[in-house]
């Protein structure tokens, strides 16, 4: 049985990381488990640059405080910008946004499904021993009801 509806993670997860699908996309529930269709989201990206702003910042004031000398300042400067170039060229390359993501999550590696309490009409799956792992916040269109019961109903058989 296949629910349409929205893929809507969190900006940052509150006890394990939201999977990155975001956008339209479908939910297909069966006795082998639920296939996920979405779009591959950019939800943490900015979190990886308001890090790499307090580094930043961090090191100014390093610079104003202590007076290091200029090649221990510059050195922590160009290891910074290096980490940050190394990791957002690894990050875009790695995540592929935007591109169609299909996955088929069995049963076993379901841990539990619940209504999220700040938007009853959102259901949240724990997703445990599967790549990628941690909680997938679907919205369906017809509620979160008929979608709980389905994934009840299929989990027990």
């Amino acid at each position: 049985m296949d629910f349409h509806g929205k893929f809507e993670p969190p900006a940052i997860g509150k006890l394990r990381p939201p999977i990155e699908i975001a956008g339209d996309g479908t939910c297909g529930v069966s006795e082998d488990g639920v296939k996920v269709t979405g779009t591959q989201s950019a939800a943490t990206g900015w979190i990886y640059w308001l890090l790499f702003g307090v580094f930043l910042v961090s090191v100014f004031f390093i610079k104003i405080q202590f007076d290091p000398p200029d090649w221990a300042y510059y050195a922590i400067l160009g290891a910074g910008i290096s980490v940050v170039i190394g990791g957002g060229t690894a990050l875009g390359k790695k995540r592929k946004l935007g591109k169609l993501v299909t996955l088929e999550i069995p049963w076993r590696s379901i841990a539990k499904f619940e209504a999220d309490a700040e938007h009853p009409n959102t259901v949240v799956l724990t997703v445990k021993k599967f790549k990628p792992k941690g909680d997938l916040f679907f919205t369906p269109d017809k509620g979160a009801a008929e979608f709980l019961s389905a994934l009840t109903e299929h989990k027990q058989s």
